[in-house]
């Protein structure tokens, strides 16, 4: 097959790639936007695909029969919600100073989708749903039929229950 793309792993073998653990592993802070907030999970896993190809960063690929790039997000939102704190860990094939990455990933990203921080963490660190412990959410009701203590106080009970 004529006019092949380049592979982003170059000429070496993917089986001589180094081991994940190795590979650089940044984490990176992002925003899902209220513009944002009724678009689904995978939807919004793709478009941040997209930017990362756009912004041209060495991201690396992994060893299987479906070769996909190695990113791992954080737990989904719920189609409706917004959030001004989300992550991902990226592991990429060489190390790009921050500053430089976080410049062509917002320059690549839709701004409602706009990364706000980015750092390198250890290869070994628990993955990202062992890491975030907990999350604040702030619900806003419009029109509601209760008043806002018996909503306070359903809000409490399913709080206290533990379970959403």
């Amino acid at each position: 097959m004529s006019g092949a793309r380049p592979q982003p792993w170059g000429d070496a073998k993917p089986q001589d790639l180094s081991l994940i653990k190795e590979l650089p592993r940044l984490r990176v802070e992002y925003a899902k936007g209220d513009r944002l907030a009724f678009l689904g999970h995978l939807e919004v896993l793709e478009t941040i695909n997209r930017c990362i190809r756009r912004a041209q960063l060495p991201f690396s690929i992994g060893n299987g029969f479906a070769r996909r790039m190695r990113i791992q997000f954080s737990q989904a939102l719920p189609v409706g919600a917004s959030s001004v704190c989300e992550y991902f860990d990226l592991r990429l094939s060489e190390e790009v100073p921050v500053d430089e990455v976080l410049v062509s990933l917002r320059a690549a990203t839709p701004l409602a989708l706009a990364p706000s921080r980015a750092a390198y963490v250890d290869g070994r660190a628990p993955a990202l749903e062992s890491w975030l412990t907990r999350s604040c959410w702030k619900v806003l009701v419009l029109d509601c039929a209760v008043g806002a203590s018996e909503l306070s106080g359903r809000i409490g009970a399913v709080r206290d229950a533990g379970v959403m």
